[in-house]
């Protein structure tokens, strides 16, 4: 799959919402005028299946540290990934928490076609915040968020986009990384966020630089900004 491919099945799968399914059929990407590159055949995006990833992370409940939901749905994600990426690395680290814990978050790095010196990076984030601080109601502000559009959604949509990558490799290196630790933070302190990315950013393999990444983050409200 050329990289206009991987780009044009991005564009299409920016439209799914809710449980619906899109049209199913292989539908071209729309040309550009003359001179465009051949019209390339973009494989139909399943919008129920990607639905049902997002219903099986927010099954799990929410995702924070220390919590059995978080350990099943890292699992989950590794095992899900293993089946279609050629290699799934774990990236664990731990951070100092508000009260003084030490808090345990794991980065899931899944690639496809590793020969490849051309790369390309997709992202989300799969933990959930473990305080809800911007509902109105103070009485819930201690309360963690189940979590399904902040970041389920970009999460379901990107284990699609691995069953697509598995039957049709792509031409380019294409790496899925799936952030920890990135919502954990109190919005008086910006620091307390993006653990995951920064960690990876901070770690990455020897001469380790895609040609660009594209970040799905909270992509599942029906009203997007």
């Amino acid at each position: 799959m050329p990289l206009k491919s991987i780009l044009a099945l991005l564009l299409l799968l920016s439209g799914c919402s809710g449980g619906q399914d899109r049209d199913q059929d292989q539908r071209p990407a729309p040309e550009r005028g003359q001179g465009a590159e051949p019209t390339v055949t973009v494989p139909a995006f399943d919008a129920a299946s990607a639905f049902r990833y997002l219903e099986k992370q927010v099954g799990f409940g929410p995702r924070i540290s220390g919590s059995s939901a978080h350990d099943q749905c890292r699992d989950f994600l590794v095992s899900e990934m293993g089946k279609t990426a050629e290699a799934v690395n774990l990236q664990p680290f731990t951070i100092r928490g508000y009260d003084g814990a030490t808090l345990k978050y794991t980065n899931i790095i899944s690639s496809f076609n590793l020969k490849a010196t051309t790369r390309i990076l997709l992202l989300a984030h799969w933990d959930s915040r473990p305080w809800a601080d911007e509902e109105t109601d103070s009485a819930l502000h201690t309360r963690p968020v189940p979590g399904a559009n902040d970041a389920a959604s970009g999460v379901a949509v990107l284990l699609e986009i691995a069953r697509h990558l598995k039957s049709h490799p792509p031409g380019v290196g294409v790496d899925i990384l799936f952030t920890d630790g990135e919502d954990y933070g109190r919005h008086s302190d910006p620091e307390g966020f993006l653990h995951g990315s920064r960690y990876f950013s901070s770690h990455l393999p020897p001469g380790y630089r895609p040609a660009f990444g594209i970040l799905l983050d909270m992509i599942g409200d029906a009203q997007l900004e």
